[in-house]
């Protein structure tokens, strides 16, 4: 296409002044005609490519059609990218339905979701809200983004090999620092009244840097006058006594003094310079005091319980005792930081009364917190008869403590305390007729599992599981002789298990057993193992059965069973016994 033709201003001429109108030359006519010629074959162009179409003057609608070709590709109007030709573009997917998992959606494309319901029917959404889903695949990624139509947020996610990320919300729009995670900023509202009170700080004769200069005495060496007066001015120092202040007395009338003490025989020499001293100046003790106006207050005052003391007082009148002269041995002096065998200490040898620590298993076998307390002795020396108590800090379950005899010159055996879980699953008999505290009727009953979770862990089902899952049984010992159990002794005998009675011929001189357990007893006719048969007939209750008084079934002579004394032996089925309640520790 040509370069556009000049423009000339046309004007008319004008008969009556003789004014002449624009003359045009044949050079800027024939510059037009070769720039409507060169814009005509531009259109021609563009008609003939349209098809193979040629220029037709009849109609007036062939560039019309040649550009919708160019455009659209046709006469109809395109409604998708692909009928544009785009094949790389974001495809519109079909809206998601109801109960969609968001994991299965993998293929390029917008999908819209238009129900809260589906997104709270489906899997994997990221809120239970309506709206637009971009799914972008590439090589082993698939990125995914929702975008919440109601504002409630925009998600985003991807999976990397088959595994899909948590859901991540990109964080809202934030109105302040704080919003951005920013906690060390200044607000407006902050540096306004910083600004402000800069200000009102100020003196006003020094407002201008003017002024500023005038008050400094216009000195252009300011910094080296200062030094050379401070040079004229004491030196630094530590203490009040350095500033030549002995006494800093109370604005009101003096009847106390804050003041520095030298060293004295009451505070053992131990402070070399001296302390800082709340002295009273009359007959009464002085106090430190604590008030807030129109509060309670507090104050730490001095008074004479048969020895020096600290007490604070409130305003209500309550004394809490936090110091007393005559017991101060007995406070805790010192805390170790470990009694330890890698450190060649021990509870044995390395404490004193008054301190406390932590033991590594020396002595006692318990590793834990120790504490070295009580004895006799003079005020801040090492105290005699003292007391040491450990505790194991893993479960806190065993604790235990010794006393020390200074007398004999050795500890005393170590002693575990004992508290309830150590006799959880016991079993005792009690001379009354309800169970103490802590203890159940070993009757057989069958109780919670998690109301009695200790004795359920120590006893389990060993003597009935309840229902199987919430409960469980406690021992019947109703009627019963508890027997000591041992799988050898009673050989095949389960732990806790009942056992039938049994008549046994017993020799109670010799505590020996003839024969062994009588059994097969019928019509009243009794065999033991060795194959004699006899009836045995009852006596009176203190004496038991009588073996003398048996009837031989089979004629055999009594020396041939029980041998040439047969007075001492005699058969039992149950013993002299009283009756007591039997219960478990739960």
């Amino acid at each position: 296409m040509q370069d556009p033709i000049k423009p000339v201003a046309f004007r008319d001429g004008d008969p009556k002044t003789g004014e002449l109108g624009t003359i045009v030359s044949a050079d800027w006519l024939n510059a037009m005609q070769s720039a409507v010629q060169s814009t005509q074959q531009e259109l021609l162009s563009v008609v003939n490519g349209n098809n193979g179409q040629k220029a037709d003057p009849a109609r007036p609608d062939q560039l019309q059609e040649a550009i919708k070709q160019m455009a659209w590709g046709g006469n109809a109007k395109p409604t998708t990218l692909a009928e544009y030709g785009i094949t790389d573009g974001l495809a519109l997917r079909p809206q998601l339905s109801d109960k969609i998992d968001l994991n299965n959606i993998v293929d390029v494309g917008l999908y819209h979701n238009p129900g809260n319901n589906y997104a709270a029917d489906g899997a994997n959404y990221p809120a239970p809200h309506a709206g637009l889903l971009f799914v972008l695949p590439n090589e082993n990624m698939v990125y995914q983004t929702y975008q919440c139509y109601d504002n409630a947020g925009c998600w985003y996610r991807c999976r990397y090999r088959g595994n899909w990320s948590q859901w991540q919300k990109l964080a809202d729009a934030a109105t302040t620092l704080a919003g951005y995670g920013i906690t060390d900023g200044a607000t407006k509202a902050e540096l306004k009244a910083a600004v402000d009170g800069l200000v009102s700080g100020a003196p006003g004769a020094l407002n201008t840097l003017q002024e500023l200069a005038a008050a400094l005495g216009n000195d252009n060496n300011f910094a080296a006058t200062v030094t050379n007066k401070l040079a004229s001015k004491a030196d630094k120092s530590n203490s009040l006594a350095g500033y030549g202040i002995n006494t800093l007395a109370l604005s009101t009338t003096q009847t106390a003094q804050v003041l520095k003490t030298t060293p004295n025989v009451y505070d053992g020499n131990i402070y070399t310079n001296g302390t800082l001293e709340l002295r009273s100046t009359g007959s009464d003790f002085p106090a430190l005091g604590l008030h807030r106006p129109g509060n309670s207050a507090v104050a730490l005052v001095h008074k004479g319980y048969g020895a020096e003391t600290l007490v604070l007082k409130e305003s209500t009148g309550n004394e809490y005792r936090v110091w007393h002269g005559g017991n101060d041995a007995s406070f805790i002096k010192r805390r170790r930081y470990r009694i330890s065998v890698d450190d060649k200490t021990s509870l044995d040898d390395a404490i004193t009364a008054c301190e406390t620590g932590f033991n590594y298993g020396t002595s006692s076998g318990v590793t834990g917190p120790f504490i070295a307390f009580g004895g006799l002795g003079e005020a801040n020396s090492n105290l005699n008869y003292p007391c040491q108590l450990t505790a194991d800090y893993t479960t806190g379950y065993v604790m235990r403590f010794r006393t020390r005899n200074d007398d004999a010159n050795r500890w005393n055996p170590w002693h575990t305390l004992i508290h309830d879980g150590h006799l959880t699953g016991q079993v005792a008999f009690f001379a009354m007729a309800t169970p103490p505290d802590g203890w159940l009727p070993a009757n057989g009953t069958t109780i919670s599992r998690s109301t009695f979770a200790s004795l359920f862990a120590a006893i389990g089902t060993t003597y009935g599981a309840g229902d199987g899952t919430t409960t469980f049984n406690l021992p019947d010992l109703r009627g019963e002789f508890v027997r000591g159990w041992d799988a050898n002794v009673d050989q095949g005998r389960v732990f806790g298990s009942k056992q039938k009675g049994s008549l046994v011929i017993h020799n109670d001189d010799q505590d020996i057993y003839a024969g062994g357990i009588i059994n097969n007893m019928t019509n009243k006719a009794v065999r033991d193992v060795a194959g004699y048969d006899f009836v045995p007939e009852v006596k009176d209750y203190t004496s038991g059965l009588v073996i003398n008084n048996l009837t031989l079934l089979n004629q055999q002579a009594i020396s041939q069973v029980f041998g040439g004394n047969p007075q001492n032996w005699m058969y039992m089925t149950r013993p002299r016994n009283i009756a007591l309640l039997p219960c478990i520790k739960y």
